[in-house]
């Protein structure tokens, strides 16, 4: 679903967002990771996965700590459950003495900074990458 969300938003690479899986994606969380917590929330009456939250320990730099993804469905959000999630996280961090904290924010989400700035995650760089197109 947060897939679905970035390949909507996503202004110059929708096709990145589209052809991403999450078999893909789990097998780059686990390869770079030293540490992994996952936390999520489940609506007691369906059992539905409403959120979601994975952070990793950076591989061989156990200074690094990075929330890898989060979502919460939207009729769920604005109820507290990102922040609690988020702050779960942090404290993790914490705990295991991570220095560097930090998350990526794709572009055209840019509306979720100031959620993210409340626990004081700031932008640090603006990372560009060229697009290419298929070479006859």
């Amino acid at each position: 679903m947060l897939n679905q969300i970035h390949y909507q938003k996503s202004p110059n690479f929708k096709k990145r967002f589209q052809d991403l899986k999450w078999e893909q994606r789990k097998t780059s969380i686990l390869e770079k990771s030293e540490g992994l917590l996952l936390n999520y929330v489940i609506e007691l009456n369906s059992n539905k996965l409403i959120a979601y939250c994975i952070s990793t320990i950076s591989k061989g730099c156990n200074e690094v700590g990075e929330i890898d993804s989060i979502y919460v469905i939207e009729e769920y959000r604005k109820k507290g459950i990102g922040k609690q999630l988020v702050d779960e996280a942090t404290r993790w961090f914490d705990l295991k003495n991570v220095k560097t904290q930090k998350l990526t924010v794709a572009a055209g989400n840019e509306n979720i900074l100031d959620f993210y700035r409340q626990f004081g995650f700031y932008p640090l760089h603006i990372v560009m990458q060229r697009r290419f197109s298929k070479i006859k």
